[in-house]
């Protein structure tokens, strides 16, 4: 004779099974993973820059892509940290991001103060003032303190 207790653990797998399923194959999800698979697979031969500008990291802000991939390329070697400056960027829609792009130098966002030989990375049409542009970059520019 099978218990009202067993009666229960079945229901509640057999109802875990079902919400299981219908989240992988009946929702969102699958349409997700074709779009996220056809990506990787159209991209595949490409390089990483060309990979990141077309993938799920510029979902975002594609311009905010390509301005951090110039940045980290332009950052001088003696360079301490990078303060970037994009305040209209969320964390969670690209700021993260780029800090993991920056690394091993180290960065933070939106920091009023500058260190001594630390840099900022300026997205977007206007600069801090009281710094001198190192170098122009598509989507804004490299400031560090004057000389």
């Amino acid at each position: 004779m099978v218990s009202l207790r067993d009666w229960l653990r079945r229901g509640l797998g057999l109802g875990a099974f079902v919400v299981l399923w219908n989240s992988l194959w009946g929702g969102g999800l699958v349409p997700e993973l074709r779009t996220r698979l056809a990506t990787l697979r159209d991209n595949a031969h490409r390089d990483a820059r060309a990979r990141h500008l077309a993938g799920m990291a510029g979902f975002f802000d594609r311009r905010f892509v390509a301005f951090v991939l110039a940045a980290g390329d332009a950052i001088p070697r003696d360079v301490h940290g990078v303060v970037l400056d994009a305040p209209q960027i969320p964390n969670w829609g690209g700021g993260f991001w780029a800090i993991y792009h920056f690394a091993p130098i180290p960065t933070v966002r939106d920091s009023p103060t500058v260190p001594p030989g630390w840099i900022v990375a300026a997205y977007g049409p206007s600069h801090r003032p009281g710094l001198r542009v190192v170098r122009e970059l598509p989507g804004g520019a490299l400031l560090a303190a004057p000389r």
